[in-house]
């Protein structure tokens, strides 16, 4: 049941990697998030969270390291807070509250969950997200949002929903991660795979 933390725990090849991935779910955050919210449906199906999800389920994958959502969540709600200062309607550096809460839930939940069959990472994508969900709306209602009738039912609808999107979104990681060979990746991160 330990965790066990060293010196020098991610090498530079992860860090790279974790920060590279980082940026890709910031541009497209940056290009889908306007273009879906036009139709007014992420309202109500957050459909913009499909491929962010993917992206955070996949560097986890991929790095296989506790801790590695706590460095992409906090470099994301860095980066996010000055290239799209109100996504989720959260202001600026209040971010990291949320995507810390989401980033702790969702380690503790793949760690200690169990491994067989991916059990750990489909349990920790949906109940992560469903706290996520929480903790957005935590804050926006500590900020002084008015918790009005459409916000609820909007509220409702997404909470119920997030769970088919982040199941979707496992489905794509696991895809994504079996047909991507390690030993095919850029030369960049071949070295991450002898250091693990």
């Amino acid at each position: 049941m330990n965790i066990k933390i060293k010196n020098n725990y991610f090498t530079t090849q992860e860090i790279v990697f974790i920060t590279t991935m980082v940026a890709f779910d910031i541009g497209v955050g940056m290009f889908l998030k306007p273009l879906l919210g036009l139709t007014g449906i992420t309202a109500f199906i957050r459909f913009d969270m499909i491929l962010p999800l993917t992206i955070i389920f996949f560097t986890r994958k991929w790095v296989g390291k506790f801790g590695t959502i706590l460095v992409y969540e906090f470099l994301w709600a860095l980066g996010a807070s000055f290239v799209m200062p109100m996504s989720f309607d959260t202001p600026g550096i209040l971010k990291m509250l949320p995507a810390f809460i989401f980033a702790i839930t969702f380690e503790l939940l793949y760690y200690f969950l169990p491994k067989k069959l991916n059990i750990n990472l489909f349990g920790a994508a949906i109940i992560g997200s469903i706290i996520n969900q929480f903790s957005l709306i935590g804050v926006k209602i500590l900020l002084g949002f008015p918790f009005i009738n459409i916000v609820k039912i909007s509220f409702v609808v997404q909470t119920i929903t997030i769970m088919f999107i982040a199941l979707f979104s496992v489905i794509l990681t696991n895809i994504l991660y079996k047909k991507f060979n390690r030993k095919q990746f850029s030369l960049l991160y071949r070295e991450m795979q002898i250091t693990k």
